[in-house]
C-alpha cells in the first residue's frame, strides 16, 4: 500500500458537450453529443485527425459540467438515455437528431436527477466479504428453521461502504424471503435501499414501497415487495395510543425479516443507560450532551429502546445494522455466533491483499478499472476472484486511506481551556461561544484567531519553532501545498450552535482574507433544517460551477454527521470533545465517500479515475483522538485472541497517525498510540473502570441462562448478598415478560390503558428496573474485588484468568468468594464482559509497572510474559517500541 499520505489534487474536468458538423451532409441536423474530462476543443480535434483548411469543422453549440453538486459524475450515455426518451432519434454512434434545446434539457434532467430511471443496467455479483456475511448469516437463521419458540436475530457489525442494502437483499435472496420489512433510525437513507432494489437484475420482480406515503394498495402482495419505514414514524402512536390507522396493514402479515438500519442511534435511550450506565456514569453522560448531541437526538427522535417482542407486527428473523454498534456489543445483546464483522481496518487490508495478489494491474497513483456500475453504485463491484472479465480490477480501490492527524497546540494558545483533573485541554471550552446569528462571538476570540493563524503556517512562536527543526516544514492543514490542494471542501465539527455562527463570523473578518475563498455554510441549528433539508445549502455551495472549482467549510455541531455522503468532502476537522465513540467514528467516517471520475479521456467508459485517494481527521485534543482509536480497535474488532496493541497495530497499519508536536511532525506506532491514549491515568480513575457497569451482563438473556443453571445459581446464592438470587432473577423475568404483553395489548388497542392500568404498570417496570440494578451492583463488587487479587498475586506470566483457574485458586476463593469451577461457570456463561475486563487488566498493569519504575522498585522486571484476563503479550508488546 502507497505510503504517499498527501497525493496531489486530480485536474479532471469532467464535462458534457455538443457540436454540429459544419461540412458533412450526411450529419446535417445532427449533433454528436460527448463526455470528456479534457479541454472539449482539444478532444474534438483527436476525433478529427486532419483539420480542414477552411478551420475548424465544427460548431460547438453546448458545454457543461458533468458533476453534480454532490460530488457525483454522470456520462454521455445518460444524457443519451434521457434524449431517447425524450423522442430525440439515435443516427449513429453518438450522433442524436435533436436541437441545442433538447441537449440542454437532457442535460438538465440527469443532473438534477428529476426524472428516476429504473432500468435494470447493474448486474455486478457480491463482492467475497458480502458473499462471507450473506453464508454467516443465512447459516445461523437457517438453525432455527424450525424452533418456533425463539426469534434469531443478527448483527452486522460493517462501516459505510459495506454495501448493506445490496447484501440485505442478496440475503433475502438466498433465504426465499418474499416480504422484507426494513426501519431505519435515519431516514435520509431511502433513496439507496429503494435504487439498490430497482436498479440491479437480480431483483426483478420485486416492489418497493415507502411506508410514509404508501400502503399495500400501491403493490402486488403476491410479489416480493420491501416495505422501507422510519422507526420513529413506523412506531409512533396514535393519538389513542394504538397503532398509526396508515401501517395497520402491517399486521396483516408475518414478516419473513425485520431489518433494523442504523442501529447505533436506537441502542442507547435512557432505558438502555440504567443498565450499561452507572448512575455516575449516565450524569457525566448528560452533562457531556451539548448542543451538538441534542441536535442529533431531535432529528432522529427514537422512540424507547428497541425490544423486539414490544413490536406490534410479528417476525421471523431480525437483521440490525450499524457501523458503530459499541454499546450494542458491551451490553452483550449479541453473542459471537450472531454478529459478522467489516470494519476499516477489513476493508483496507482487502484493498492492500488485491494490489499485492495484482502488482501488474493496481496503479496506486493513477486511474483504476472500475466496472461502470460504480458512476451509480460506488464500490459494489465485481468479486476479485471473478475470471470472466476481459480486464480485473480492484472493488476496494475508490476507498480512501484515512489520515488521523493530531495537533499539540502550542502552550500560548492552549492554556485558556486548559481544564479537569489533569489539566487537559478542553476543545469545549477553547470554542464556547455566546450570542446568535450575527451577534455570536467566541469567549476567546483572540485565541481562536491565533488558531486559525496557525492551520495556515502564520502564528509566531509556531513559526520559530519550525525554524528549530531545520525549517522542516509541518503539513499543517492550509499550510501544506500537498494538504492545501486536496482540502478544498471539509467539515468542521464545533460544540453548539452559537461556535458555529461565532466561527462564521470570525471567518469573515478582514484580517481573514484567506478563508474568503471559501464558501461558509453554518449547518447548525432550526434554520438549517433536518435531514436532507439540512443537506441542500452544502451542495448548493459546490455547484458554481461544480466541486471542482469550488470551496466550501462546513460549520456543524451534529447535523450531517452521520448517514450523510458528500463525496467532496476531503477532511473533518474535530472541534469539539465528546464521549460517545459512536458520535466520533460516525462523523469520521463521513470523509471517507469515494469520489470518482469516469471515461477520463473520452475514450475507456469503463476506467475510472479516483479523485479521493485519502481522507484526513484533524484533531486538535490528541489524548482524546487516541483513546478513541483505541476504543475503536479494541471495542468493534471482537478478536478474543489479541492483544489491546496488538487491535491498534492492525489499525494504524491502514489508519496512520501522525503526531504534531513542538513544530515537528511524527508518525506513532501501537506502543505510542496506547501511551498517550492511557497519560493521564490516575488510580482513582483505574479503580473506576472496575466499578463500571459494563464489565457485566445483566440483560434477561443472561440471566434466564443463570436461572436454568442450578450450579451457578447455588455459586452466587452462597456469596454474602446474594441469598434472594434466585427470587429476584424470577421476579425480573416474570414482570418483564408482563410488561411487554401489557404494552404490545395496549398498542393494539384502540383505547390503549387505563390510568389505574399505566399506574399498575409503572410500578412494575420500577420493581424490574431496581432489582435488576441490585443484581448489577453485586456482581459489580465481584469485578472491584479482581484489583486487590492483581495486588496480592504474584504471577504475572500468565493470563489472569489462568492464574484463578491454575495457579492460585485458594487465593482467589478467599478474596472472592468463588472457587475456580464457580467463576469458569459464570465465565461461560457471558456474566462477565471479557473483551473489557482484557482491557481493563491491561491499562492496570500498565500504570502499575510505570508506577513501580518511577520508584525505582521492578519486582516483574525478569518476567518474559505478562498476563491480562484470558491472554497473555509479551513484556515487548505491552511497551513495543
Amino acid at each position: 500500500m502507497t505510503q504517499n499520505l498527501f497525493p496531489e489534487k486530480s485536474e479532471s474536468q469532467p464535462k458534457i458537450y455538443a457540436y454540429r458538423d459544419k461540412h458533412n451532409p450526411d450529419l446535417k441536423g445532427l449533433l454528436k453529443v460527448g463526455y470528456t474530462t479534457q479541454d472539449t476543443i482539444t478532444r474534438i480535434h483527436q476525433q478529427y485527425q486532419i483539420v480542414k483548411p477552411s478551420g475548424d469543422p465544427v460548431n460547438i453549440v453546448f458545454e457543461e459540467s458533468a458533476m453534480r453538486q454532490d460530488g457525483t459524475v454522470f456520462t454521455d450515455h445518460e444524457v443519451h438515455r434521457m434524449l431517447l426518451r425524450m423522442g430525440c432519434r439515435k443516427v449513429a454512434g453518438e450522433w442524436f437528431r435533436c436541437t441545442q434545446e433538447d441537449v440542454k434539457k437532457a442535460w438538465l434532467a440527469v443532473r438534477d436527477r428529476s426524472e428516476t430511471i429504473y432500468d435494470r443496467t447493474e448486474t455486478f455479483p457480491m463482492r467475497p466479504e458480502q458473499q462471507e456475511a450473506v453464508n454467516k448469516t443465512a447459516e445461523y437463521f437457517n438453525r432455527f428453521q424450525h424452533d418456533h419458540e425463539h426469534t434469531p436475530h443478527f448483527l452486522w457489525n460493517c462501516k459505510m461502504r459495506f454495501g448493506k442494502t445490496f447484501t440485505t437483499y442478496q440475503l433475502a435472496l438466498r433465504m426465499k424471503w418474499r416480504r422484507l420489512l426494513v426501519l431505519t433510525f435515519k431516514p435520509a437513507v431511502a433513496q439507496a435501499w429503494e435504487e439498490d432494489l430497482m436498479r440491479h437484475q437480480d431483483f426483478e420482480g420485486w416492489q418497493f414501497i415507502n411506508a410514509k406515503t404508501q400502503t399495500d394498495e400501491d403493490i402486488d402482495i403476491n410479489k416480493p415487495f420491501v416495505c422501507f419505514g422510519s422507526f420513529q414514524d413506523f412506531l409512533g402512536k396514535s393519538k389513542s395510543g394504538g397503532m398509526k390507522a396508515k401501517h395497520e396493514w402491517t399486521r396483516a402479515f408475518n414478516w419473513d425479516c425485520v431489518v433494523l438500519d442504523e442501529y447505533h442511534f436506537g441502542a442507547w435511550r435512557e432505558e438502555a443507560q440504567e443498565l450499561i450506565g452507572s448512575r455516575e456514569d449516565i450524569k457525566m453522560q448528560k452533562k457531556a450532551m451539548v448542543e451538538s448531541e441534542k441536535e442529533l437526538s431531535q432529528e432522529i427522535e427514537n422512540p424507547d429502546y428497541f425490544d423486539e417482542d414490544m413490536m406490534p407486527i410479528t417476525a421471523r428473523h431480525y437483521l440490525y445494522l450499524s457501523g458503530t454498534p459499541f454499546r450494542a456489543l458491551a451490553s452483550g445483546d449479541f453473542i459471537e455466533d450472531e454478529i459478522y464483522n467489516w470494519t476499516y481496518s477489513d476493508e483496507q487490508r482487502a484493498k492492500e491483499d488485491w494490489e499485492n495478489a495484482h502488482p501488474k494491474i493496481s496503479h496506486p497513483q493513477s486511474s483504476y478499472h472500475l466496472s461502470s456500475q460504480t458512476q451509480a453504485l460506488p464500490l459494489q463491484g465485481y468479486a476479485a476472484e471473478d475470471t470472466s472479465l476481459p480486464e480485473r480490477m480492484n472493488p476496494y480501490a475508490s476507498l480512501p486511506r484515512m489520515v488521523l492527524m493530531t495537533y499539540q497546540l502550542p502552550p500560548s494558545i492552549a492554556a485558556v481551556a486548559n481544564d479537569g483533573e489533569f489539566d487537559e485541554f478542553d476543545l469545549n471550552t477553547f470554542f464556547l461561544a455566546d450570542g446568535e446569528g450575527e451577534e455570536a462571538c467566541f469567549h476567546f476570540h483572540d485565541d481562536v484567531q491565533k488558531w486559525l493563524d496557525l492551520l495556515r503556517g502564520n502564528y509566531l512562536p509556531a513559526s520559530i519553532d519550525h525554524l528549530k527543526q531545520n525549517n522542516r516544514k509541518p503539513p499543517l492543514p492550509f499550510y501544506d501545498s500537498r494538504l492545501y490542494g486536496v482540502l478544498a471542501h471539509t467539515l468542521w465539527f464545533l460544540p453548539n450552535v452559537a461556535s458555529c455562527y461565532a466561527m462564521r463570523n470570525l471567518l469573515a473578518e478582514s484580517q481573514n482574507t484567506f478563508y474568503h475563498e471559501y464558501q461558509v455554510i453554518v449547518c447548525a441549528g432550526t434554520k438549517a433544517g433536518i435531514g436532507l433539508d439540512a443537506l441542500a445549502p452544502v451542495e448548493r455551495a459546490m455547484e458554481n460551477p461544480d466541486p471542482l472549482h469550488c470551496k466550501s467549510i462546513t460549520l456543524s455541531c451534529g447535523k450531517l454527521t452521520t448517514g450523510v455522503t458528500v463525496k467532496p468532502w476531503t477532511g473533518i476537522f474535530m472541534l469539539r470533545d465528546t464521549s460517545s465513540p459512536e458520535t466520533y467514528f460516525q462523523a469520521a467516517f463521513r470523509v471517507q465517500s469515494p469520489w470518482t471520475i469516469t471515461n477520463r479521456d473520452g475514450l475507456h467508459p469503463n476506467q475510472t479515475e479516483i479523485l479521493k485517494q485519502e481522507c484526513y481527521v484533524f484533531d486538535f485534543s490528541p489524548n482524546r483522538a487516541l483513546r478513541k482509536l483505541a476504543e475503536y480497535s479494541s471495542q468493534l474488532n471482537v478478536e478474543a485472541d489479541k492483544t489491546p496493541e496488538q487491535k491498534v497495530d492492525d489499525l494504524i497499519h491502514f489508519l496512520p497517525v501522525i503526531c504534531y508536536q513542538d513544530g515537528a511532525m511524527k508518525a506513532l506506532n501501537a506502543g505510542e498510540v496506547l501511551d498517550m491514549a492511557t497519560s493521564n491515568t490516575s488510580a482513582t480513575l483505574l479503580a473506576r473502570r472496575w466499578e463500571s457497569a459494563t464489565l457485566v451482563n445483566v440483560t434477561n438473556g443472561v440471566l434466564e441462562k443463570l436461572l436454568n443453571n442450578e450450579q451457578a445459581m447455588q455459586a452466587l446464592m452462597n456469596i454474602e448478598g446474594f441469598r434472594s438470587l434466585n427470587e429476584d432473577i424470577q421476579t425480573i423475568i416474570t414482570k418483564t415478560d408482563h410488561i411487554k404483553k401489557t404494552k404490545k395489548v395496549a398498542s393494539e388497542s384502540e383505547d390503549g390503558l387505563s390510568k389505574k392500568e399505566k399506574k399498575e404498570l409503572s410500578e412494575e417496570e420500577k420493581e424490574v428496573k431496581s432489582k435488576r440494578k441490585m443484581i448489577q451492583e453485586k456482581l459489580i463488587k465481584f469485578a472491584t474485588r479482581i484489583p486487590i487479587f492483581m495486588y496480592l498475586t504474584d504471577y504475572r506470566e500468565r493470563s489472569l484468568r489462568d492464574v484463578i483457574m491454575q495457579l492460585e485458586p485458594g487465593l482467589f476463593a478467599k478474596v472472592t468468594g468463588l472457587t475456580k469451577k464457580d467463576f469458569e461457570l459464570l465465565v461461560n456463561l457471558g456474566v462477565f464482559n471479557e473483551a473489557l475486563m482484557n482491557d481493563a487488566v491491561f491499562k492496570f498493569k500498565r500504570y502499575e509497572d510505570s508506577s513501580l519504575t518511577y520508584t525505582g522498585i521492578n519486582r516483574h522486571k525478569e518476567d518474559e510474559k505478562v498476563g491480562l484476563w484470558s491472554t497473555t503479550i509479551s513484556r515487548e508488546e505491552l511497551y513495543s517500541e
